[in-house]
């Protein structure tokens, strides 16, 4: 065995092996690893060649492609993401003010319940087993509220976007005074149940 790799010396190169010239030589094959280089008319030199048979420039260039393709829908995505969050936000703004111009200060409940079940909106029923189930409670940074809240999907899941819903909440005090509306939207239904009958 000798050595004639002169970048990275015997220890970290290829194994190199040096046969007789008059020996059979192997068939130039990359695929097997193996090239053949004739150095002098006296030795066959064989080198191994990692990877050779793996990477040829066909296969690069569809790596390349692949590769921005992939960088181009991602890309294509978030815009889309972005785009259609700024139409979602505002919806779910429209549908406040919405809410909020339907409602007068003596609203109770059970009008907000009739009011967002008209309007296309799932009310999500919190106990089942109590006559007035949708009447939910809410800790917020301004206050503890007696809550109504509605569901509707606003957006169906295609290959550029998730499912969007539109969650609307009428707030109340603790006295069930009518507080204010607030919407917002979500990527996840909130598990409804039904009332007892």
């Amino acid at each position: 065995m000798q050595c004639n790799d002169r970048r990275t010396g015997c220890e970290a190169g290829p194994p190199v092996f040096a046969f007789d010239a008059s020996a059979r030589p192997l068939a130039k094959n990359k695929c097997s690893g193996i090239e053949q280089a004739t150095n002098d008319a006296s030795a066959v030199e064989y080198r191994w060649h990692y990877g050779a048979c793996i990477m040829t420039p066909s296969k690069k260039k569809l790596i390349v492609r692949i590769v921005t393709l992939a960088i181009g829908v991602g890309l294509i995505g978030g815009v889309w993401d972005f785009v259609d969050g700024r139409a979602v936000n505002r919806e779910a703004q429209l549908a406040r003010r919405v809410a909020a111009e339907s409602t007068t200060p003596d609203i109770t409940p059970e009008h907000a319940r009739t009011w967002l079940q008209q309007h296309g909106y799932q009310v999500i029923i919190w106990d089942p087993h109590a006559s007035r189930g949708y009447v939910g409670s809410e800790d917020g940074d301004d206050g503890k509220f007696v809550i109504v809240y509605g569901q509707r999907q606003i957006r169906t899941g295609r290959w550029l976007g998730k499912p969007v819903w539109l969650d609307l909440i009428f707030r109340f005090d603790p006295k069930e005074r009518f507080h204010d509306v607030t919407a917002h939207s979500s990527h996840q239904a909130i598990r409804f149940t039904t009332p007892a009958l």
